[in-house]
């Protein structure tokens, strides 16, 4: 569902609610089963969403890999699907918070600087 890949902000164990739960255990089993592996191995991009996926997988082994800032925001600047050239209010992290809404309009709301404060607001999320 877009509630999965598309949110506003961070999925977290209570958003996990059992249809949810069920859905996403017969994705992955599916994957598995036909990958005939006996390990999933996926890359979440975008909100963390590990505490929300620990509630479905409680078994389930997460590695935490950070990317450095300035590659995240070189990368989102020639994606296609970044909205981020629309301002924050259009794009997919929600609002900035009060103390980067200053730094970005200081910057002369640099589209660099707000890909590199997106890239923040997800670490800091996490």
């Amino acid at each position: 569902t877009n509630m999965i890949s598309t949110p506003c902000r961070d999925l977290v164990a209570e958003d996990c609610v059992p249809w949810i739960r069920q859905r996403l255990q017969s994705f992955f089993e599916r994957r598995m089963a036909a990958q005939r592996r006996p390990v999933f191995v996926h890359h979440v991009t975008g909100w963390p969403r590990v505490g929300f996926l620990r509630a479905a997988f409680p078994d389930a082994r997460f590695i935490h890999v950070v990317r450095d800032g300035r590659a995240v925001a070189n990368s989102w600047l020639q994606m296609g699907w970044w909205r981020g050239h629309h301002g924050p209010d259009t794009w997919h992290l929600g609002p900035l918070p009060p103390r980067y809404e200053g730094e970005w309009r200081e910057s002369g709301r640099s589209f660099v600087v707000l890909a590199g404060l997106g890239w923040r607001m997800l670490v800091e999320a996490f």
